[in-house]
């Protein structure tokens, strides 16, 4: 098992579980974005490609990668953290016997995972803590950096996965995580100060999630606390009313963004909107109501935007035009 130095209550099941955690939550570290769902970032190549062959059912994909100094230096910063939590941690074997041949498998300058480009990727079973993590494909970027905190992990429960028709063991480890976080309003600090303190755990350092992300109601999903996310999340997820769909092709969009069903007219109908039926303005009202009801306990970031405006769509489709 491995552990991390900011979080000893928590353990993961294997390197690239723990990694994710130790990017996404500790370092905001979240480059690698999907080109299907707008709001979708990740923290490491790995949770990328899980996102693309399970979610999407996809085995041949472009991954998008955002690179900047700074994302570079936090990536380095990353790779000593873990290997900091990796170095005298004893691994256990568990249940995934195939899965732990693969991943679990150190090298002997235990190299992180995040500047790997190759390697056969898991088809099989993947990590508890990790799948709570890429489940969610609305999760998208914090502009602040966070710190570390303690918190309690929950048992497992077992459930069934449709897609890969096998049975894997989920953690509600990072729900706890995110409704504890939710709870606090302090002041985050930058990640060279997370590193540099990680052997002494503090929950002074936390970072503000919560009116960042916001919970479900029905499906008890974190996401991110804003507009479009939200809506994005009530028609895919719980109504999924056909807001777009292509006459020729009997294809229907769910999300109230238009970038995705630009993108289609542009490359397969020659730029010709007269393919699409838009119910947009018939179904936004139903769409805003059951916002209300999933999320009654939104956070007062979303207060201060145009959360329902029509305007804000209108202007994204703009700029995706532009584009």
């Amino acid at each position: 098992m491995f552990e991390c130095i900011g979080c000893p209550t928590l353990e993961f099941e294997s390197k690239p579980d723990l990694e994710a955690h130790v990017a996404a939550i500790h370092f905001n570290y979240l480059p690698y974005e999907c080109e299907k769902c707008r709001f979708a970032k990740f923290p490491t190549e790995y949770a990328i490609r899980y996102h693309w062959e399970f979610e999407h059912q996809i085995t041949e994909y472009c991954i998008r990668y955002r690179v900047s100094p700074e994302l570079i230096s936090k990536r380095e910063e990353i790779s000593d953290y873990v290997q900091r939590c990796v170095t005298g941690q004893i691994t256990i074997p568990s249940q995934n016997a195939d899965y732990d041949n693969e991943a679990l498998e150190e090298k002997p300058n235990l190299e992180s995972t995040i500047t790997e480009t190759n390697g056969n990727f898991p088809s099989t079973s993947i990590s508890p803590v990790l799948k709570q993590l890429l489940e969610n494909a609305e999760i998208s970027a914090n502009t602040s950096l966070g710190g570390t905190s303690n918190n309690k992990i929950s048992k497992n429960i077992t459930v069934k996965s449709s897609n890969r028709k096998s049975k894997i063991v989920a953690s509600d480890a990072l729900r706890q995580m995110k409704r504890k976080r939710k709870t606090e309003s302090i002041e985050p600090t930058p990640s060279s100060s997370a590193a540099s303190s990680s052997t002494e755990p503090t929950t002074s350092s936390s970072p503000v999630m919560n009116s960042a992300t916001v919970e479900c109601t029905e499906c008890k999903r974190i996401i991110a606390n804003q507009a479009t996310s939200v809506m994005y999340h009530t028609n895919s997820r719980h109504l999924q009313l056909p807001v777009f769909s292509c006459t020729p092709c009997k294809r229907i969009w769910t999300t109230i963004s238009r970038s995705d069903l630009l993108k289609h007219v542009k490359n397969f109908h020659n730029n010709d909107m007269s393919v699409i039926v838009d119910k947009k303005d018939e179904y936004i009202i139903k769409i805003k109501e059951k916002c209300r009801e999933l999320f009654p306990n939104r956070g007062s970031m979303v207060s201060k935007r145009k959360c329902y405006d029509k305007s804000v769509a209108d202007e994204d489709a703009a700029e995706t035009e532009q584009e």
